[in-house]
């Protein structure tokens, strides 16, 4: 039986690098797409030599379009897709300069509907055998979207970035309804992630009941999880992974 295909599109800092390990350990053929030279470098010389690393700007249709061919010529198959969208730089509403906020809205939200609709169009067009279908037999393929918290909550400083993050949530259930017919799931996950968050000093253990990020393991295992047929029945939904965050109101007592 063939093992399944997943396309990783974007790195993040280490996210990426941790899904990509992570897919392939469990028996995936991997895809991963980015296009910073730096991180395609890095990823290189800390995957395994079997992980296909393509340096593609998955944020326009010929990146993304390369690295589905890829793991079609490759692979065969196509089975499942983990996006990790750019986190813009710090601005606020009163700096904010517009034109450039209508050219990030534009084009991230853009590439990430045409990731989720270009794998499903690839998804249904590619043949299916019988030992596929048997293997999963309820769901056609999968789409998870790893967020960052700013999907849920926000703070001063990070316009731009909350407003795509809780847009790309959206655009994350109304994917999931259009796809459900088709088998396709689409989900995501919003994490507290490795960030700066982790430096010695920060308000983490104050503001998080947990007192830590999410790390990049467990984000990656999150994500397997959510690919996997045993979750078959999940669409639509958000999976947040903040240490308890979300449930406190004020701080923790140091």
């Amino acid at each position: 039986m063939d093992h399944p295909t997943t396309v990783v599109a974007g790195l993040g800092l280490e996210v990426g690098v941790a899904v990509a390990r992570r897919f392939f350990d469990s028996g995936h053929n991997v895809v991963v797409g980015d296009g910073d030279e730096r991180r395609i470098r890095s990823a290189r010389e800390d995957l395994p030599e079997k992980i296909e690393v393509l340096n593609e700007p998955i944020a326009q249709f010929t990146g993304m379009h390369n690295c589905f061919a890829r793991a079609e010529n490759k692979f065969g198959r196509l089975d499942h897709l983990v996006l990790i969208p750019q986190i813009l730089a710090k601005d606020s509403l009163d700096e904010l300069d517009l034109d450039q906020f209508a050219r990030d809205v534009s084009t991230n939200l853009r590439s990430l509907v045409m990731a989720i609709r270009g794998f499903a169009q690839r998804v249904a067009n590619l043949e299916e055998d019988v030992e596929a279908r048997a293997e999963q037999r309820h769901q056609r393929g999968s789409v998870t979207v790893i967020l960052s918290l700013a999907a849920r909550m926000s703070q001063p400083g990070q316009y731009t970035a909350t407003i795509l993050q809780g847009a790309a949530e959206t655009i994350v259930r109304a994917s999931a309804l259009e796809l459900a017919s088709s088998n396709v799931r689409v989900n995501a996950i919003a994490a507290l992630r490795p960030r700066a968050e982790k430096r010695e000093g920060s308000v983490l253990g104050l503001r998080t009941p947990m007192k830590r990020t999410a790390s990049a393991d467990e984000i990656a295992a999150a994500t397997l999880f959510l690919a996997e047929d045993k979750a078959a029945i999940i669409t639509g939904e958000t999976l947040v992974m903040d240490g308890g965050r979300g449930l406190l109101s004020g701080l923790m007592k140091s």
